[in-house]
């Protein structure tokens, strides 16, 4: 299957600040979301191993999601949202080109899902 569409870091930075801001999903395995203590502005979480449970609860519209590199996880969980009729991509770079590129990232608290 061929590789899902992916957004820039840049251009996920500018479709945040506008009323078209898409829902944004954290789907790093746990282990990688546990380790880190930031997270993207705005971004629920999305276990990438329970994609069917929380996917119906998203907002109509486009849904960016990521994970550390931008690689299989984001990836793969891209993929079978398009395939269930999900506007989605996923953040080229993950993460850590977000961090990279200095844009804003919120701390995680206790009350954040995991």
């Amino acid at each position: 299957m061929t590789i899902p569409a992916s957004i820039t870091v840049a251009d996920l930075a500018c479709l945040l600040k506008t009323q078209a801001a898409p829902a944004v999903v954290d789907v790093r395995r746990k282990a990688a979301y546990f380790e880190d203590q930031f997270r993207l502005p705005g971004a629920k979480r999305g276990d990438p191993e329970q994609i069917p449970y929380w996917a119906p609860t998203l907002p109509s519209g486009p849904v960016i999601v990521y994970c550390v590199h931008g690689h299989e996880v984001s990836q793969n969980a891209a993929k079978w949202l398009i395939q269930h009729g999900y506007d989605a991509r996923y953040l080229a770079g993950g993460i850590e080109e977000w961090k990279h590129g200095g844009y804003p990232t919120i701390l995680k608290t206790e009350g954040d899902p995991s």
